[in-house]
């Protein structure tokens, strides 16, 4: 999960040179997906419906 410290800085990041850039500036908290407070691993295919 990636969130920004200060929502009115979100800028729309395209790759993960974005992520880790935004990150070390301290702009990012970047974390581990955590559905219902408990840890998951997602073993299954996204579908993008608008495609």
């Amino acid at each position: 999960m990636i969130k920004w410290v200060d929502p009115e800085n979100a800028v729309v990041l395209e790759n993960m040179d974005d992520i880790n850039y935004y990150k070390q500036q301290g702009l990012l908290d970047v974390g581990m997906a955590r559905p219902m407070n408990s840890d998951h691993i997602v073993n299954c295919s996204f579908i993008d419906t608008f495609q």
